[in-house]
């Protein structure tokens, strides 16, 4: 049974591991880029060799290592937007 948790930790260490909690689920996942929905928000991760160590969505956690360089969460308005509606407004 999954829970819903109220906070969330990102761990980054010497940017090769990394560690996150409040994971609800892997939306896509390759040795680049994984893409997580958190409690809070969806989170894209980037890197080189990106390994998944450990994933327990019962405890909502995961852990994976590479070459990590960009971790952001991205707002459901900017999901739902193109690329070039910025532009054309």
């Amino acid at each position: 049974m999954q829970e819903e948790y109220n906070n969330q930790n990102i761990t980054l260490e010497d940017r090769k591991k990394l560690s996150i909690s409040g994971v609800k689920s892997v939306e896509n996942f390759d040795d680049s880029s994984i893409t997580l929905i958190t409690n809070l928000g969806t989170l894209n991760i980037r890197g080189n060799d990106i390994k998944i160590e450990m994933l327990n969505l019962d405890m909502g956690g995961i852990t994976a290592t590479g070459d990590f360089y960009l971790c952001e969460y991205i707002s459901e308005v900017s999901q739902k937007k193109g690329f070039f509606s910025g532009f054309l407004r």
